[in-house]
C-alpha cells in the first residue's frame, strides 16, 4: 500500500477513500477466491464419497437428506441444484 502525504482536507478525504476502496477490492477478491475453492472442495468431496469419482447419472441422488441439512445450516447456496453444480464444477 502506498502512503500519501496530504496537504488539504479534500486531499485527505481523497487519499482515505482510495485506501478504503483498495482494501474493499482486496477483501472481495479474497472472498471470491475462497468461495470458489470451497465450492470445488464440496463438489470434489461429494464426487469422491458418493459417486466414487465416476460420472454421475443425471438423476442419481446425492444423499436425500444432505442438501436439506446443509441448506438449513448454511443457506440456499447448498440446495440440491447448487450441490449438483459443484459436482459438475469439480469434474
Amino acid at each position: 500500500m502506498k502512503l500519501i502525504k496530504t496537504n488539504t482536507e479534500d486531499e485527505l478525504l481523497n487519499d482515505l477513500s482510495q485506501l478504503i476502496g483498495q482494501s474493499q477490492r482486496q477483501v472481495v477478491a479474497q472472498a471470491n477466491s475462497t468461495l470458489t475453492l470451497l465450492f470445488w472442495q464440496v463438489g470434489n468431496l461429494i464426487n469422491q464419497n458418493i459417486l466414487h469419482n465416476k460420472r454421475a447419472e443425471y438423476a442419481k441422488p446425492i444423499v436425500p437428506t444432505l442438501p436439506t441439512q446443509l441448506e438449513n445450516k448454511y443457506g440456499n447456496k447448498f440446495e440440491l441444484r447448487n450441490l449438483r453444480k459443484t459436482m459438475q464444477f469439480t469434474e
